[in-house]
């Protein structure tokens, strides 16, 4: 598995574990 790879599937999970995140995502973007 390539580095960029890990980065999403980490990224992914960590949006699981952190619903808030997603909300500070969509606003900052």
């Amino acid at each position: 598995m390539d580095e960029e790879t890990c980065r999403d599937i980490s990224e992914f999970v960590s949006v699981l574990a952190n619903p808030h995140r997603i909300r500070i995502l969509c606003l900052l973007s």
